[in-house]
């Protein structure tokens, strides 16, 4: 009975105190959410490139993805995430584990609406990083497949390993070959860049090293033609052999991996393969989840991919020719201008020989 009566006394008095501190938590809330945001970067993405590709292209998008409310596991660490705009706020997730109960491996495509009015189009084979959801990648894939693009996201939220690539390109053979899909006969499967998020980076790195004949063995078609590693993970296997033109981004606070990680796979990219390597200003291992607006990245993966799938002359500009743009985006961190200076900054915006030779 004391009992009861302290818990109701209790009770009364919180009941009492309620109303004045509803607004004291709600400060307290939003200046908590400010504080672990500016830990994780977050800040508003800059640099010419993103002026240019940070929107949405010419073509209105579909897509086979399928979003609902984030369960589970994920559930709670999206939404504390979200709240605090670690990554983009009101994330929708697919319904595979661990956001959900369906089973942990899951694709899915997106493309231009209009589809079956264009000719086929190149792909960008996209995987996610360890503890992600399809959902989390949603403003690469609409921003992309909006530029003309055909997205495919795989994911089995682990994603180091080949495999989700591999079935990212199993659907698009399917889809192009199926009897009433909207890819039927419109996925250029000769124009395949691989594309990834931390660990999904590091199977881009990994795939890249494979012989042709590894994929054809999906569909003979396949050709690899560029690979775009967005702050690859330190469980990567080596970039000795990558045969494939690639972008290698870092971000100056990667709280994962480390900046020093894309370096170091860049520095071991085989001179004989195009590369270029840049690292994004006050960009955290979270930016490539977050809106677009606070995505550092978005302008010059967008750039990278009209450049390698399309040709685009515009685009081209930010990665070939003696004044190549990329190094001159303040979003990333740049050489200095005087170049009598011998000593390179570190972190700063770079290309290899073969890269260098390129010309438009």
């Amino acid at each position: 009975m004391k009992a009861l009566i302290l818990l109701t006394c209790t009770l009364l008095l919180f009941s009492c105190a309620k109303d004045s501190e509803v607004l004291q938590n709600q400060a307290a809330n939003e200046l908590t959410a400010a504080n672990v945001s500016s830990l994780f970067g977050g800040y508003p993405a800059i640099g010419i490139a993103n002026n240019e590709y940070a929107k949405p292209g010419p073509y209105a998008v579909k897509t086979t993805a399928v979003r609902g409310d984030c369960k589970l596991v994920s559930g709670l660490l999206y939404g504390f995430a979200s709240s605090t705009g670690i990554i983009a706020p009101d994330i929708q997730c697919n319904p595979q584990f661990p956001a959900g109960l369906d089973f942990p491996a899951a694709t899915e495509v997106w493309y231009p609406s209009d589809i079956r009015k264009l000719g086929r189009l190149p792909v960008v084979n996209l995987v996610g990083g360890i503890i992600s959801n399809l959902g989390n990648y949603d403003t690469y894939a609409r921003l992309w497949a909006s530029h003309g693009f055909i997205v495919v996201n795989t994911n089995d939220f682990i994603n180091l390993t080949p495999l989700m690539h591999a079935l990212g390109a199993i659907e698009l053979s399917i889809e192009d070959k199926k009897t009433g899909s909207d890819l039927k006969d419109r996925v250029d499967l000769s124009k395949m860049i691989l594309a990834g998020h931390s660990a999904g980076a590091g199977a881009a790195i990994t795939v890249s090293n494979l012989a042709p004949a590894v994929f054809q063995k999906i569909d003979q078609r396949i050709k690899i033609i560029a690979s775009l590693p967005i702050q690859p993970s330190i469980l990567t296997s080596s970039s000795l052999v990558v045969r494939t033109p690639t972008l290698y981004l870092a971000a100056e606070n990667d709280e994962v991996n480390g900046k020093f990680a894309t370096l170091n796979y860049y520095n071991l990219h085989p001179p004989t393969q195009p590369a270029w390597f840049a690292t994004a200003r006050d960009a955290s291992h979270f930016s490539p989840v977050r809106e677009i607006e606070k995505n550092e990245y978005a302008g010059i993966t967008t750039a990278w991919l009209l450049y390698q799938g399309k040709n685009n002359t515009a685009a081209k500009a930010y990665f070939v020719g003696p004044n190549y743009r990329l190094q001159q985006d303040q979003q990333f961190i740049l050489q200095k201008s005087n170049f009598a200076d011998l000593t390179p900054i570190t972190y700063g915006v770079k290309r290899n020989l073969a890269a260098n030779l390129l010309r438009n």
